[in-house]
């Protein structure tokens, strides 16, 4: 189902993290989704879409751009529009594509060259925090779920959805960060079918993070060890990780006490940048009059147990289902004591892959690694400045990366149109 603008969330969840900004903050940091691409000049719809489990998700549409009457896929041109799923990573939402205006936000961009854009919203997250018979405000089992569920029901249900409706036999993907480990992982277990997706475009490409950079690194030990298994077993049915909650800052203060002291130190007297500290990250490399947008609707929320599950991939080296602490529970779950791997090997859809070599989280020996174990990368391009967060704010994204990929888009377009008309 779609409309035009849905009501404004009435929780703390839309706008929880903010930084410091000289005069006023721009009207995005108050805005949803749907109204920012509405006052940026596009047409807008929010779809609800309802996942084998009962999640409720919502993809955000821009069915096309500013100038849709003359753009390569008009209707004058008698060419269908592709349909291209932009997918968040972990504690983020639809936002992450549209914060940096109408010129440089890729969404926009791909709108204006005429191709039909969703953005997705995995569960747990600003614009997915609903669910059938579950309250999330009250319900630990609606917390109960990792990228394993997001991978096998989250998006195989979007896909299915965006083809329903669109009538077009297969999209274009572009994941960041978790995007991708849930693409990788769900095309891997075919839970998404590999000739539904006609290109995978990767950016920051997550799958193994054996070799993590950073003092990130220093914090997962809570996923092995005797804290834990205490962990999983009291949030047993699942809990939040949102910005503002109680139970966050309670975990956050329990990693923040494994980092080094200088660390801990510098944070808090605020001597050091905590996103360089902690996550490699430059903000001098964003639209610097973007910031307060990004901060604003970022981070998002996710559950504990999705974070464990990237805490378990870090200890083991390892891309695992997730480990329920028991081999009688891991037997129960799967029908083996050990979680078991994923067959990426066995994946079809061509892959794009970019990857940033100043990026903490992906480590050139993971990344080497999952180039070794696919059999389907088609292209893979370095960027020798790019942080993990450069490929969705960086100041040359725009022309560096979107542009290449949308003239690809065209051009294969091209191509399939012409071929499945003769």
């Amino acid at each position: 189902m779609g409309n035009s603008v849905p009501p404004v969330p009435t929780d703390d969840s839309a706008g929880t993290s903010y930084i410091a900004s000289e005069g006023p903050l721009p009207p995005e940091c108050t805005s949803t989704v749907p109204e920012i691409i509405l006052n940026s000049g596009y047409p807008v719809e929010s779809h609800e879409i309802v996942t084998p489990d009962d999640y409720i998700l919502t993809l955000h549409r821009i069915p096309y751009g500013r100038d849709y009457k003359s753009d390569a896929f008009s209707a004058d041109s008698h060419r269908k529009r592709p349909a291209v799923l932009l997918q968040h990573g972990i504690l983020a939402d639809s936002t992450t594509w549209i914060s940096n205006g109408p010129d440089h936000s890729f969404a926009f961009m791909l709108a204006d060259q005429g191709m039909d854009v969703w953005l997705g919203n995995i569960r747990g997250g600003t614009y997915s925090e609903k669910h059938l018979s579950l309250d999330p405000r009250k319900s630990k089992q609606f917390w109960s779920f990792t990228w394993q569920d997001m991978a096998e029901k989250d998006l195989p249900a979007m896909v299915d959805h965006i083809l329903d409706i669109t009538g077009n036999k297969a999209l274009y993907y572009i994941g960041h960060s978790q995007g991708n480990l849930i693409a990788l992982a769900g095309l891997a277990s075919q839970s998404i079918q590999n000739e539904k997706i006609a290109r995978f475009y990767a950016f920051a490409p997550v799958y193994q993070i054996k070799n993590l950079n950073g003092p990130l690194a220093k914090m997962t030990p809570i996923a092995t060890n005797n804290l834990s298994k205490g962990i999983v077993s009291w949030f047993l049915e699942g809990t939040a990780i949102l910005p503002k909650s109680k139970t966050s800052t309670m975990v956050i203060e329990m990693l923040c006490s494994r980092l080094p002291k200088d660390v801990r130190d510098g944070i808090k007297s605020g001597s050091m940048s905590v996103m360089k500290t902690l996550f490699g990250l430059h903000a001098d490399h964003y639209f610097q009059d973007r910031l307060p947008v990004y901060f604003t609707h970022n981070p998002a929320g996710t559950s504990l147990l999705n974070l464990i599950h990237f805490s378990q991939m870090i200890e083991t080296g390892e891309t695992r289902k997730f480990d329920h602490g028991s081999a009688q529970r891991n037997m129960l779950e799967y029908g083996t004591e050990v979680p078991p791997t994923y067959d990426i090997d066995q994946i079809t859809t061509p892959i794009s892959l970019y990857i940033g070599a100043e990026d903490w989280f992906t480590h050139q020996k993971d990344v080497d690694y999952l180039i070794s174990q696919l059999n389907s990368v088609v292209y893979k391009q370095w960027f020798t400045d790019y942080d993990h967060l450069d490929f969705l704010w960086g100041t040359t994204a725009p022309d560096l990366l979107y542009a290449p990929i949308i003239e690809e888009i065209k051009q294969m377009e091209t191509v399939s149109q012409t071929t499945s008309s003769t």
